[in-house]
């Protein structure tokens, strides 16, 4: 079982989140990334798929390719 490293809850919803990143000079939005959220503290907590999506649609909006 999964415990929360902040609040050590183990209690968790899944959700679409949200990130704003400055790269580059540039903002980029990333929309609707699967994650889950702790029950007791609010902290979200990605995967490594949701990783991979992150990284793909970050080099996607700068216009490069992930080698």
């Amino acid at each position: 079982m999964f415990r929360c490293p902040f609040c050590h809850g183990t209690e968790w919803t899944n959700v679409l989140d949200s990130l704003t990143l400055i790269i580059e000079g540039k903002t980029i939005t990333i929309n609707n990334i699967p994650a889950k959220q702790c029950e007791s503290c609010g902290e979200t907590f990605h995967d490594a798929k949701a990783g991979r999506y992150i990284d793909e649609e970050v080099a996607r909006q700068l216009g490069k390719t992930i080698k």
